[in-house]
């Protein structure tokens, strides 16, 4: 199993972290690799920056891993370097290290605009934009793509790369995405959101955001939130089989986060 920071029955883990910004998501699967570094372990972090953020992380608060060099980054603009980074590093993984995501739904988005691009000529914006120009009975209201085979195509593709992100390779996964509210809806109408992610997300407030298979495929979904300037909320979500924690205070230590989820609540040793 090797040195530093693991799990002592090899379990494989596969988190989401959701919330706003400066919640702290980012910095939680930072602080994973700083202890992997301090525990001298022979992790490597994979990193798929949608949110063009981890340099100025790694710069500002976390520069002895710029020198230690098991943080691997790669910044795609457009759907298909998406896949391209994942495809590079998932034939570099081994079973201790962590392919990242940060943020996973802009995946999502992208993939919607890749097929915009190539089907209609032109960004989902301004495709979008032009169909309701057309739109003349409007009662029904506008919605992307919503009702149109188009839709049969998209999660294909999406799901080709999210495979890939969650089962495709030997090691751990992380991804962060924003968060969004769960609409129990008005007395008489429908809900907005479906009854099973009120059922797993309503004590929450907030579910992940992006593709709807998100919350399924990952083991554990933690929403990260700043309370103030000095302390970070960490509420779970989902835990499959562990205990679930509302409200966990984070403090300042960058280290809180393996501290408070990865050794507290899943069990995970250092050596």
């Amino acid at each position: 199993m090797g040195k530093g920071l693991h799990h002592p029955n090899g379990l494989i883990e596969r988190i989401a972290l959701i919330g706003g910004p400066g919640g702290g998501k980012t910095r939680g699967w930072l602080s994973i690799a700083d202890m992997a570094r301090k525990t001298k372990s022979d992790a490597q972090f994979y990193v798929i920056d949608t949110d063009f953020a981890v340099d100025r992380m790694l710069a500002e608060g976390f520069p002895k891993l710029l020198d230690d060099g098991r943080v691997h980054i790669e910044t795609p603009f457009d759907f298909p370097e998406y896949k391209a980074a994942g495809e590079k590093f998932r034939k570099k993984m081994g079973p201790n290290d962590w392919l990242i995501v940060d943020l996973m739904n802009h995946a999502w988005e992208e993939v919607q605009n890749h097929y915009s691009n190539e089907v209609f000529g032109k960004s989902k914006g301004d495709y979008f934009l032009e169909v309701r120009k057309g739109l003349k009975d409007t009662s029904k209201g506008f919605q992307a793509f919503e009702g149109w085979t188009d839709w049969n195509i998209i999660k294909p593709m999406y799901s080709d790369f999210a495979n890939g992100v969650y089962f495709k390779h030997r090691g751990h996964t992380l991804i962060c995405t924003s968060a969004r509210p769960v609409d129990r809806g008005s007395r008489g109408k429908q809900s907005a959101s479906p009854k099973e992610i009120i059922q797993t997300f309503g004590h929450l407030g907030f579910y992940p955001d992006g593709e709807k298979r998100t919350a399924h495929n990952v083991h554990t979904v933690l929403l990260m939130q700043q309370k103030d300037e000095e302390t970070w909320v960490m509420s779970t979500g989902k835990d499959r089989e562990r205990k679930r924690h509302v409200n966990t205070l984070l403090g300042p230590d960058d280290g809180q986060f393996v501290k408070n989820y990865l050794i507290k609540t899943a069990g995970w040793k250092v050596n």
